[in-house]
């Protein structure tokens, strides 16, 4: 009598099933879907750090050619001030005051575009712009801490809604000097 063959495999291999397959199947569909899109992202989110980073670039450059033209009116009417300041009476050195502690209340937010005195009247209009209302109560809270300035009134103000970042234009008046 001879013995039948001893199998040792208790785990029997079954055929896959159909379904077990489909489900691997879409599993592996599924995380290649997954992976496109998030290749697709990364491109995106790459795309829109590299522009950020050029406009604030682009913001940076226009804010220092703001200050760079608010610099060069003041250059292009000193001379036509000093005429003015030579005519009245008045000494140079109460504009220069005036200029020193205009160019210290200066923050980042704001851009001085003009400054028109009256030497008649010892008023200065301040024409600006900010970046919001708020920077304005800053700015006109430093320039009334100054000694040049006095009496400082917001006079006007318009949010540009048409321009990127919506900044605000605003015209202060202030007295600079006394009357003698």
């Amino acid at each position: 009598m001879s013995m039948p063959p001893l199998y040792l495999d208790f785990v029997k291999q079954r055929p896959a099933s159909r379904l077990g397959l489909g489900l691997m199947v879409l599993g592996v569909l599924l995380l290649s879907i997954n992976l496109f899109f998030w290749a697709q992202l990364a491109r995106e989110s790459s795309l829109l750090k590299r522009q950020l980073n050029s406009l604030q670039a682009a913001k940076a450059l226009a804010s220092a050619a703001q200050t760079n033209k608010a610099a060069q009116y003041v250059t292009a009417n000193s001379n036509q001030l000093a005429v003015e300041l030579a005519l009245n009476g008045l000494k140079p050195q109460v504009w220069n005051a005036l200029l020193g502690q205009l160019e210290s209340s200066i923050t980042q937010d704001i851009a001085l575009l003009s400054i028109e005195p009256n030497v008649q009247t010892g008023f200065v209009q301040l024409r600006a712009e900010a970046k919001d209302y708020p920077a304005i109560l800053t700015y006109m809270t430093a320039l009334d801490q100054t000694k040049a300035l006095q009496e400082i009134h917001l006079m006007k103000h318009e949010i540009q809604q048409d321009v990127a970042g919506t900044p605000v234009s605003f015209v202060l008046s202030a007295v600079w000097r006394k009357k003698s």
